[in-house]
């Protein structure tokens, strides 16, 4: 809205207002006595300008990342709302060594890409082995890591052969930002919530650290229940600390009123499940200056960015499946596809989120 008003601008603005008289050349009185002001008064306006884009929720890029994060909580504040912490991604490891060994409180763990973790509470190796809990240093997603990749123990432990996790370690989630939370502002402003009704149940449970996505089933089990589906990032799994984090915020006791749903409302909160989908791939020609495994990656990476973009509940698509994989890169054709060994659309059910499961090559 004020761009146009640049020190140039200004500075013209205010000489030619200046009687024709007087000198009003550079390095005369009157010149350098309105240059500074000129100055000053076009950078005004740019803060003007700044301030109507983080009013109006449009990118502020010239803010500092600092000041930015900072007037979103203010803003989330003035509507109620906060800015979602992570969570610690918790899990477990277990020992292999020599008995009676001890592992201590806070022994660190980690992977071998250096994300560490560390013990929860005194162990001791029995019968060669020693299940231990453990939670990560810092709060985030990364630390959420599949099976037996925490095989390290960076500082020794007297007696300790081994470490691995036979589970994933699970739970982590990021800091909201402030995009995020600006994105929650703008729903919670433009959308009819009133009294519990669906938009209410989709706010409050988006309120919850670790989630990304939700679904509600009004009546889903006759008058005053309530079923809400949640998902993480991409349509995840969530686990069941983050899922009883949602009930005990919304309905901690069925239909009692002490949570955010009214009197009256039995809510229940489940997690999507993944459902895997396997794909048959018949006939596959790839480019002359691309190997088969590359393809073949390049395929596997597609399908998975493809199937993490689907909505819970939706349909796999045939079509939109043979899609991805003609447009990756070094595919040049192929005579048709499968999916779970049938050539037409998986519908899933509303809990349910297609993930892609094996991919094989006829």
């Amino acid at each position: 809205m004020y761009e146009n008003n640049t020190e140039e601008v200004l500075k013209e603005k205010m000489l030619s207002s200046i009687d024709s008289g007087i000198s009003k050349s550079e390095g005369y009185f009157v010149y350098d006595a309105i240059a500074p002001a000129a100055k000053k008064i076009s950078e005004s306006y740019g803060a003007l300008d700044t301030v109507l884009k983080l009013v109006f929720g449009e990118p502020a890029p010239e803010v500092s990342q600092e000041y930015y994060d900072k007037f979103i909580d203010q803003d989330a504040a003035r509507h109620g709302m906060q800015r979602k912490q992570g969570i610690y991604s918790v899990g477990q490891v277990t020992f292999t060594g020599v008995d009676n060994s001890i592992i201590n409180e806070n022994s660190i763990v980690q992977t071998v890409e250096g994300l560490k973790y560390k013990v929860t509470s005194q162990g001791k190796i029995v019968n060669g082995k020693c299940t231990a809990i453990i939670k990560a240093i810092e709060m985030g997603s990364k630390y959420n890591v599949p099976s037996n990749t925490i095989v390290q123990i960076p500082i020794k432990i007297n007696g300790i052969i081994s470490i691995s996790n036979l589970e994933p370690t699970t739970s982590g989630t990021d800091r909201e930002t402030s995009d995020e939370l600006l994105e929650r502002i703008i729903s919670k402003e433009r959308d009819e919530s009133s009294s519990g009704n669906v938009y209410d149940y989709e706010k409050w449970a988006m309120e919850v650290s670790g989630v990304e996505s939700v679904k509600v089933k009004p009546l889903w089990k006759g008058n005053g229940t309530v079923k809400i589906i949640v998902a993480g990032d991409n349509g995840a799994q969530l686990d069941n600390t983050i899922v009883q984090n949602v009930k005990e915020y919304i309905d901690p006791q069925d239909g009692t009123g002490f949570g955010k749903a009214p009197i009256g409302a039995t809510v229940t909160i489940v997690s999507v499940t993944p459902i895997k989908i396997d794909v048959k791939i018949q006939g596959l020609i790839i480019e002359d200056k691309f190997s088969l495994e590359d393809v073949k990656l390049n395929i596997k990476k597609s399908l998975d960015e493809y199937f993490k973009k689907l909505s819970a509940g939706g349909t796999v698509k045939i079509n939109g499946v043979e899609a991805v994989i003609m447009m990756t890169e070094g595919v040049n054709d192929l005579t048709s596809i499968k999916i779970n060994d049938q050539s037409k659309n998986i519908l899933t059910i509303d809990e349910n989120k297609a993930s892609l499961g094996g991919i094989t090559y006829e």
